[in-house]
């Protein structure tokens, strides 16, 4: 079985005028947010093996928080996930490398509605149609051929957002 983790980027700034979506950064909550989900990731065995990452200067800062705490994992940066809808980030991963575990950090809306239309059965949680900054969602599929992938072939192993793993301590 493979597992594709969806990951929305941390919590970015929108502190300098006239910069550019693109080129935005962390802010400190964010910087605060990726290295708790990725602890959380990696106290739950959910390290993936390869990342494919939005181009955006938010989502490449996430992964590197993320690895400063599960150390290198390798990572294709593809900019077609910068603002992407459905069909582009399930072509994306279509051409990922047949990995074990596959992780996918972008942006909503495409990355939150991706996420329900893989699952074979959504979850009702308000949270998980949000899917707020820094959310994870961990999908079980039948295959890691990601090739094969198609809309409703998943299943939700785990939902998790830095609120939640707060809250639980």
């Amino acid at each position: 079985m493979g597992r594709l983790i969806l990951i929305r980027h941390a919590k970015s700034s929108w502190d300098i005028p006239g910069q550019s979506d693109h080129d935005r950064r962390l802010n400190a909550r964010g910087r605060a947010a990726a290295p708790l989900i990725g602890r959380w990731m990696a106290e739950h065995g959910l390290v993936p093996d390869h990342g494919l990452v939005s181009s955006a200067v938010r989502t490449r800062e996430t992964w590197d928080l993320l690895c400063s705490i599960w150390g290198a994992v390798p990572a294709t940066e593809a900019p077609e996930l910068y603002e992407a809808g459905p069909e582009v980030i399930l072509r994306r991963i279509r051409q990922a490398p047949p990995v074990p575990a596959l992780a996918v950090i972008g942006h909503n809306p495409g990355l939150a509605e991706t996420a329900r239309r893989l699952l074979a059965q959504a979850p009702s949680d308000p949270d998980f149609r949000k899917f707020p900054t820094a959310s994870v969602a961990v999908i079980g599929t039948g295959s890691a051929d990601w090739s094969c992938l198609d809309w409703g072939m998943g299943r939700l192993l785990d939902f998790v957002t830095p609120k939640h793993i707060l809250a639980t301590g």
